[in-house]
């Protein structure tokens, strides 16, 4: 029957002062046999293994594993070899063998937070930014966090004519996030070769996310998604005749019928808006929306 014994190192000190990353077992075969015979002895080590699995191993060796076996035959025996080992506090990854279809391989995904610079035209309770006179002031710029989410996979060529995608934001709900909360804002595509043909694509996708919050001014339609501007103003006459009309050409006047001089707010048909009634504003859609869902995107 085959034995493993754990040597001590050559400084004479014992086995549990020995390195804790390098290691020496002698393994006699019951035969004759070749190097990878003593590899296969029960006890020896091989790569992979935990050290504290092995003849000789301790407890507190729990966490090393070996990642590389040496054996050598003693001279003079065909059935002694010694097997030097390296040990590390990892185990080593085994490399991937290439799959035959690459695009059935799993895609690698991560996330990312990042802050967004974006201008705002309403405070957090929803208090557009203008004067007392309804004058909208200029959009007032702050960072706001939002995610980045990074997605990577291998693709047929048929895919890259959605290259035309960017700077696009969904159009449907996608991946849990709302309506407009997702914009595209890089593509990536890496050809790789089988010899000298072309086998697949690398493609590596990132969005940028942002989620509603309570100053948006369209319900459910982020800032990210479309611009919106306060509807203010009206036709005006001449440089010398400063009257302002709406849009059917009727003079805007004050409650007591003089001629209003000042932008007037509007209705989104472009009449003034009546005492009371919530500014409107006008939106719009700076970025083609698309319907996400065709990327097939699953995060698992």
């Amino acid at each position: 029957m085959a034995t493993v014994t754990r040597r001590e190192p050559d400084t004479g000190s014992s086995a549990s002062q020995a390195s804790a990353h390098e290691g020496e077992w002698l393994v006699t075969l019951d035969a004759p046999g070749t190097n990878g015979d003593a590899l296969q002895v029960s006890g020896a080590p091989r790569v992979g293994a935990r050290l504290s699995t092995l003849t000789g191993g301790y407890a507190s060796e729990n966490g090393l594993f070996c990642t590389a076996a040496m054996p050598a035959r003693i001279e003079g025996s065909l059935v002694d070899f010694i097997i030097r080992a390296q040990f590390e506090s990892r185990p080593l990854r085994r490399p991937v063998e290439p799959s035959a279809t690459p695009t059935a391989e799993p895609a690698s995904w991560s996330f990312r937070l990042l802050n967004h610079r974006i201008a705002w035209r309403e405070d957090w309770y929803g208090t557009p930014y203008q004067s007392a006179a309804k004058r909208p002031y200029q959009p007032i710029e702050f960072d706001e966090p939002g995610l980045v989410l990074t997605h990577e996979r291998n693709e047929n060529d048929t895919l890259i004519a959605q290259s035309q995608w960017l700077n696009s934001i969904n159009a449907d709900l996608w991946l849990g996030f709302g309506i407009g909360c997702v914009k595209l804002t890089d593509i990536d595509f890496r050809p790789i070769y089988n010899q000298s043909f072309i086998s697949h694509y690398r493609v590596r996708r990132e969005f940028q996310i942002r989620f509603p919050l309570s100053r948006n001014i369209v319900t459910g339609v982020p800032p990210a998604a479309t611009a919106q501007f306060l509807t203010i103003g009206g036709w005006h006459g001449t440089r010398l005749n400063e009257d302002f009309y709406d849009i059917n050409g009727t003079r805007f006047t004050d409650t007591a019928g003089a001629n209003r001089v000042e932008p007037t707010l509007l209705t989104a048909n472009g009449l003034a808006l009546a005492s009371g009634d919530a500014p409107c504003y006008m939106r719009f859609r700076d970025f083609q929306e698309v319907n996400f869902g065709q990327l097939n995107i699953v995060l698992n």
